[in-house]
């Protein structure tokens, strides 16, 4: 203190090398400070791969089988047509596990995709960010629910009441919607519970 005393004028106004001191402090202050979004936005591109509409980004990321249904569905106008939703699109791969005749026709396709798709996108995001340990999602079609859960070991995972699917890689955005795509198919429980 007593060194700023001593480099301050007769007059009580600060010495030049003080001033030079004190505007580069408040620079540094605003710099960060306007610099953090900036880097969270960054942060976001390079976590998100966008695309331009549902099915060609299903295509284009290699979810053909999910785009089959989709479109089997004859759901891709209606989806496209909604705010945010959040669709967790399984791989290709994991459809290679489930029987053909599980998902095949526009009734099974329709209650399989609809099963897969939840209105809004926080929820997820609330457990990206560690705000929520576990969230559940309201559905997008008339019956069913799932739940989004960070584990210990910090992989996200979403389930219904009997079956679990991990997310894997990153999130996919087409328009307002999020594409999370995970490594099992959940399917929606038929009239006589069996899946």
């Amino acid at each position: 203190m007593e060194y700023l005393r001593e480099r301050t004028h007769a007059e009580g106004t600060p010495s030049t090398p003080v001033l030079v001191v004190i505007t580069a402090v408040v620079g540094l202050i605003l710099f960060l400070t306007l610099a953090s979004p900036l880097r969270g936005q960054e942060m976001a591109e390079k976590d998100v791969a966008v695309g331009s509409d549902l099915i060609s980004t299903l295509d284009d990321e290699g979810l053909t089988v999910f785009a089959d249904l989709v479109e089997a569905a004859d759901l891709a106008d209606d989806l496209e047509g909604e705010d945010a939703l959040t669709l967790f699109v399984p791989h290709n791969a994991a459809f290679a596990r489930v029987p053909e005749d599980v998902v095949k026709g526009s009734d099974h396709a329709r209650a399989a995709v609809l099963h897969l798709t939840t209105t809004g996108t926080t929820g997820v995001l609330s457990v990206l960010d560690g705000s929520e340990h576990a969230m559940s999602l309201r559905p997008y079609g008339p019956v069913g629910g799932l739940t989004v859960e960070l584990g210990e070991d910090g992989r996200i995972s979403v389930r219904d009441t009997d079956q679990r699917a991990n997310v894997i890689g990153e999130a996919l955005m087409v328009d307002e919607h999020m594409l999370y795509v995970i490594d099992e198919v959940l399917l929606p429980d038929t009239r006589d519970g069996a899946r």
